[in-house]
């Protein structure tokens, strides 16, 4: 999600107004809500702002892949019930269900 929506989101869990760069309250205060249901929060990217991003990680494996795998081949994560829980917290907090996808 992007640095102001998860801004806003944050704002409201705190009850108080984070700009864009508060990242460390920004990912305590999301964190803080979804880690209960064993989801993690964290920002990704390079580039701040530019291509800074935040992600809710709903599941994690080591990978011993290979550069020039293709892609058919690399094993995908199957959807299952903490995702549902990330759905179920994303759409609490407005965002559409059809740009879910792109969050999970």
């Amino acid at each position: 999600m992007s640095p102001d929506t998860a801004a806003a989101w944050a704002s409201r869990l705190l009850g108080d107004t984070l700009a864009v760069h508060d990242v460390y309250n920004i990912c305590n205060a999301i964190l803080n809500k979804v880690r209960s249901e064993g989801i993690n929060f964290r920002l990704i990217g390079e580039v701040w702002p530019d291509e800074a991003q935040y992600m809710l990680i709903t599941q994690s494996a080591k990978f011993d892949g290979y550069k020039g795998m293709a892609a058919g081949d690399i094993p995908q994560f199957k959807e299952g019930e903490i995702e549902r829980k990330a759905r179920s917290l994303l759409n609490e907090e407005g965002a559409s269900l059809s740009t879910l996808d792109s969050y999970i």
